[in-house]
């Protein structure tokens, strides 16, 4: 319990730091994480989840709210309210590209509609 407490406190302040930081000039804000970006379903019970290169706002805030750890909306918003991409992006490999967060809903092929709904977890 004093973990989750610690991560929630965690959040918030990486929060308010975010809202202090952020001036109209920044280009993105990089989170940087123990992955390489969001994945498509928990690696512990789906074996072949995979990265998410690009998600919209609302996408990511979905994903959040249905236990999402790499991303919390309170830690994006300062972000989201002046239309900054927000990438989510690993410190040990940050070769790797990571995941873009963004204002615009990037383009979705039939392939990646079909292999995540045979990933839904119930």
């Amino acid at each position: 319990m004093l973990a989750a407490l610690a991560g929630r406190v965690a959040g918030k302040l990486v929060s308010l730091w975010l809202r202090c930081r952020i001036t109209s000039d920044a280009r993105s804000v990089t989170i940087w994480t123990d992955v390489d970006g969001v994945l498509s379903a928990d690696p512990r019970r789906v074996p072949d989840a995979f990265i998410i290169p690009e998600l919209s706002y609302q996408e990511a805030a979905e994903l959040a709210y249905f236990g999402a750890k790499v991303i919390h909306p309170n830690t994006m918003s300062p972000a989201i309210g002046k239309g900054i991409p927000v990438w989510i992006k690993n410190s040990f490999k940050p070769e790797a590209r990571g995941t873009r967060i963004s204002g615009s809903s990037p383009e979705r092929t039939h392939q990646g509609v079909r292999r995540s709904r045979r990933h839904v977890v119930n």
